[in-house]
């Protein structure tokens, strides 16, 4: 039975990638480029902004740090599931979902007042960060042909520094 799904899977896949190019492809890469920008924005603008965390909320330079990584340990930990989410829903919506978390984690830390409501913020943030690389790879794979998918990935890629250059 699973030799029959096989082969049913890899025809799709050989339909998709041998079809002619959607031109929506680029829209869909732009959206891409936006989302791994914002990523690499929220990862990199916390850290030059500790001082003034430290000063407004009266925190230590620990517990400004403990803010910053739970930016990372949740992206760390959500990484798999992400994966098959993006199997199961779809890499688009899960793409749009996971950027309306991270505005929303982005919002939420812009009013957090301490250190709880801070660390719960920036986890969201890491939570909607985390789903937009693999859907994002998704994406490129399944509406680029073999020919423009390195150049695809690696112009997503580059929204990554420009994330970091803006931060």
């Amino acid at each position: 039975m699973s030799g029959a799904r096989d082969a049913i899977v890899r025809s799709r896949f050989v339909l998709k990638t041998s079809a002619m190019p959607s031109s929506n492809r680029w829209s869909v890469l732009a959206v891409t480029v936006i989302a791994f920008t914002q990523t690499h924005l929220h990862r990199f603008a916390f850290a030059p902004l500790i001082p003034t965390f430290v000063a407004d909320l009266g925190l230590t330079y620990a517990a400004a740090g403990t803010i910053q990584t739970a930016y990372f340990w949740t992206y760390t930990i959500v990484q798999v599931p992400i994966g098959m989410l993006a199997d199961r829903w779809g890499a688009r919506r899960l793409m749009l979902a996971s950027m309306a978390l991270l505005a929303a984690g982005a919002g939420a830390f812009a009013v957090s007042g301490g250190f709880t409501s801070a660390i719960l913020a920036r986890m969201l943030v890491g939570l909607g960060a985390a789903a937009v690389w693999v859907p994002g790879m998704r994406l490129v794979t399944e509406w680029f042909p073999v020919e423009e998918r390195a150049r695809a990935t690696g112009m997503m890629s580059a929204g990554g520094g420009i994330g970091g250059t803006l931060a």
